[in-house]
């Protein structure tokens, strides 16, 4: 069941990220809804599950991208690996880790986006512009974060206990 729960929200998040977000754009940038759950899952089930979700998550964006296909996948796939080790070491999370990890995640994924699109040969992410896009989109990234956070954790909860994780589920639990 929480595997269902995770895709169908994922999908939500993509179509969403897709149909919604560009109307609403703010400095020619919109938010990175799958990323921001992907972090989210990360933050609560760990580096698998991160890379793992991310994976997924690049793939279903890169669909609607004119870039090379896997190239959010890859980039998602860290990032959410990133995440899932970078919180293993936090302790006591507040109210400010949620914006503050969509912010580095959106960060992260985004210059990796570029570095990686750049050395594929995709020569409009060498820019000023995208700098600036990418700018705009880190801060609508930790806006968001609020909002998609929770809907993470509800998605990542295991069918045990709603509170706490069951003794040994992951992501292939």
């Amino acid at each position: 069941m929480r595997r269902l729960r995770l895709l169908l929200l994922l999908c939500v998040a993509v179509l969403v990220q897709n149909a919604v977000f560009p109307h609403l754009r703010i400095g020619g940038a919109g938010p990175d809804v799958a990323l921001v759950l992907v972090v989210a899952v990360a933050t609560r089930e760990g580096v698998e599950a991160g890379a793992a979700l991310g994976f997924v998550a690049g793939l279903l964006v890169d669909l609607y991208l004119q870039t090379p296909l896997g190239l959010s996948a890859l980039a998602f796939s860290l990032t959410g690996a990133s995440v899932g080790v970078l919180h293993a070491g936090l302790l006591r999370p507040g109210r400010w880790v949620a914006p503050l990890l969509g912010a580095l995640a959106g960060l992260t994924a985004n210059l990796l986006f570029i570095g990686v699109g750049i050395l594929a040969g995709q020569d409009q992410l060498q820019s000023v512009h995208a700098l600036r896009i990418m700018g705009f989109a880190v801060l609508y990234d930790a806006l968001i974060a609020a909002f998609v956070f929770p809907l993470g954790v509800w998605a990542a909860r295991s069918e045990a206990s709603p509170r706490a994780p069951a003794a040994g589920a992951g992501w292939a639990a």
